[in-house]
């Protein structure tokens, strides 16, 4: 597990990060989940988002989106973290309003994994909107005219994961 929330709520104009440690960063903005992955997936930090997503649908019953970042050069998921992650769609999907995932990177390897996560993706038939982006611009463009306010401007979505990255680099992973 990471470690634990930091200060601030559920509902704050600035993400409110709840794990921060060598793998990911996850936190809240009103209703939309963000996580960035430093490295890849373990079942620990897909456990804490599966914790932070069922925390978020109990404060937004209506329904969540989910923005998740793999970080330029993140190494592919393992076989049991892909189940684990399968499962949380599956548990929480039909919840969710809309599902981003961005793959930061250029050149072969980003290219390339953007293309299998979106042959997969189309394959999996989600219970949700799910697109697969190159750019975290392009995911807020796509999710804002899902969510709630404030949440409904790509600038303000945007603005949240800058001060996520922000605050996740000013504090030391666990």
């Amino acid at each position: 597990m990471g470690s634990g929330p930091h200060t601030g709520s559920w509902r704050t104009e600035t993400p409110a990060i709840h794990v921060s440690d060598a793998i990911h960063v996850n936190a809240t903005w009103h209703e939309l989940l963000l996580v960035c992955w430093r490295q890849s997936p373990t079942l620990a930090a897909l456990d804490d988002v599966h914790e932070a997503t069922r925390r978020l649908l109990v404060a937004h019953p209506e329904g969540v989106g989910v923005l998740g970042i793999a970080q330029s050069g993140m190494p592919m998921i393992g076989a049991a973290e892909r189940r684990r992650a399968a499962d949380l769609l599956k548990d929480f999907g039909k919840k969710m309003r809309c599902l981003a995932s961005v793959i930061e990177g250029e050149g072969f390897w980003a290219g390339t994994t953007r293309s299998v996560m979106t042959a997969i993706t189309l394959m999996a038939r989600p219970p949700c909107p799910t697109r697969i982006f190159s750019t975290v611009s392009d995911a807020a463009g796509w999710m804002a005219p899902s969510l709630g306010a404030p949440a409904t401007s790509a600038l303000s979505i945007e603005r949240a994961v800058v001060a996520m990255r922000r605050q996740a680099d000013s504090s030391p992973p666990a």
